[in-house]
């Protein structure tokens, strides 16, 4: 009987101390519970001290990552617009400032489009041209004599020593064609060049191997250049350079109307020109304008016993696509009135 009494007195005093066990452990589990709460995410956003969980400040960063990259695409995409379309800059994709948060970037992502939009409109409302045709130049800038002697001028590079010659011409809206009659580009708004060639007329150099006379020529637009959309507004750019090869075969050249296709070694892809693995894309790099410094240089070392002492005339030959100046902006001259009435 003892045994019994001792076996059911252990039992109920296990039985107790797993009631007092259950007990605290429902304590603990409000606690914690608590707890849990008062480090809800909410809460946590507001603490920036060293507690601050790990996850939360690899969220943030990665936020802010795609933040800034979102903001670097928009801000790219508006410049191309700017570029392309030639419209008036909105400077809120410009201006610099801290990272923007998912509702600013939805209003810049609508503001985009709808420049988009406003570019496409631009474009609908003119056809475009293509000049010149085949077998015809293009537009032509003679250079003066004065501009004439400047090239024919020897200098030797410090660094190289190669004897070069070169000469910074300047083209803006309004000057003059070879006649000096008319504007170079008369009648071409938002011009993009696709072909830029420097006829040397007089220079010699000696034949290569096939017979050939050929000359190179390094053209480079130095980067600062103004365009004209069809209204002639003026919408100045900066960019890098960019450097222009071009060749011709001098035998039998002695006059512009000898500047053929026929003569003509090298084909530019201007604006044409694609890296990487993908599909090549029409256009992939914005095509330049004409507007702007241009730097000429014959090379001794790339030109077979130059002789530039004998050059008497040079001209400039341009071609590309451009749209027709308009007189009026059209909502004007129709009264501003909506078809869609």
């Amino acid at each position: 009987m003892k045994d019994i009494a001792t076996t059911r007195n252990n039992a109920v005093i296990a039985y107790n101390s797993a009631i007092e066990l259950l007990h605290q452990a429902d304590l603990d589990k409000a606690y914690f519970s608590k707890q849990e709460e008062a480090y809800s995410d909410e809460n946590a956003n507001k603490i920036e001290d060293l507690r601050l969980p790990s996850i939360l400040l690899w969220l943030r960063r990665t936020r802010d990552s795609y933040a800034l990259e979102t903001m670097r695409l928009i801000n790219h995409a508006n410049r191309s617009i700017y570029y392309w379309g030639l419209l008036q800059k909105d400077d809120d994709f410009f201006s610099p400032g801290p990272l923007s948060n998912w509702q600013n970037l939805s209003q810049d992502l609508q503001s985009l489009d709808q420049r988009f939009e406003n570019a496409m409109s631009t474009f609908a409302g003119s056809a475009k041209s293509h000049w010149p045709v085949s077998g015809r130049q293009g537009a032509v800038y003679k250079l003066s004599p004065g501009q004439i002697f400047t090239l024919q001028t020897p200098f030797k590079s410090a660094v190289t020593g190669e004897t070069y010659y070169s000469i910074v011409i300047t083209l803006s809206p309004g000057v003059t064609d070879k006649s000096g009659d008319l504007p170079i580009f008369s009648g071409r708004a938002n011009i993009r060049l696709d072909l830029v060639r420097l006829w040397l007329i007089g220079a010699t150099v000696s034949a290569d191997q096939t017979g050939a006379k050929p000359i190179t020529v390094v053209l480079t637009q130095l980067g600062k250049e103004t365009m004209q959309n069809e209204y002639r507004e003026s919408f100045d750019f900066q960019h890098d350079a960019v450097t222009i090869p071009f060749q011709f075969d001098t035998d039998g050249v002695e006059s512009l109307s000898d500047c053929s296709e026929a003569r003509v070694l090298n084909q530019q892809l201007l604006g044409d020109y694609y890296v990487g693995n993908g599909s090549p894309q029409n256009s992939s790099i914005a095509a330049i304008g004409p507007w702007s410094n241009w730097s000429i240089e014959v090379r001794s070392s790339e030109n077979k016993n130059l002789d530039m002492s004998t050059l008497t005339e040079a001209y400039m030959e341009f071609g590309g696509y451009c749209s027709p100046f308009r007189v009026a902006r059209l909502s004007h001259a129709l009264g501003n009135r909506d078809f869609r009435e």
